[in-house]
């Protein structure tokens, strides 16, 4: 963690992540394939006895459904907080209005300039929101609260910086 940039532990932690979400279907799909194309001959059992009594007291009580419905119950809560979560970040860009301030769009080009961000970065003023954020793959928005247009210019520097670095790395 320590000897990678922050783009790379950044991309790590992202697909680890999604790794882990994915991997219920992917044991899904890999056991809908028929096994007709892997008939290499004998196949060898080896049975391994486990050390561990609840290794053996879950394999005997059969707890795999249950593991599997309570990841499933898990990573459903989580999608739901996702979806409620997006919902409520399209609303707050829908109400937010765009930035008519020449100074901060100013900073906001330099800064995009010296991060070497080609694309297209809208600024926007919201009141339902009290912290600065950005997001957007597509067409990045940077929503500042209604209060940033009493900041100071170094203040808003800074944020831009942080904002705008969060959509370099996507």
């Amino acid at each position: 963690r320590h000897t990678l940039s922050n783009n790379s532990s950044h991309l790590l932690w992202m697909n680890s992540m999604l790794c882990v979400a994915l991997l219920p279907l992917g044991m899904f799909i890999l056991s809908s394939f028929p096994t007709a194309f892997l008939d290499a001959g004998p196949i060898a059992v080896i049975t391994i006895q486990s050390t561990s009594a609840g290794a053996v007291e879950i394999a005997e009580q059969g707890w795999g459904p249950l593991l599997g419905l309570s990841y499933t119950l898990v990573a459903s809560l989580l999608l739901l907080r996702l979806w409620f979560s997006a919902v409520a970040l399209r609303r707050i860009n829908a109400d937010a209005v765009f930035c008519a301030d020449k100074s901060i769009l100013v900073q906001q080009r330099r800064v995009c300039e010296f991060l070497e961000i080609s694309r297209t970065v809208r600024v926007k003023f919201s009141e339902d929101i009290a912290s600065p954020m950005s997001f957007g793959l597509f067409t990045p928005v940077v929503i500042l609260p209604s209060a940033a247009s009493a900041w100071t210019a170094s203040t808003i520097e800074d944020v831009m910086v942080h904002e705008l670095s969060h959509i370099k790395r996507l």
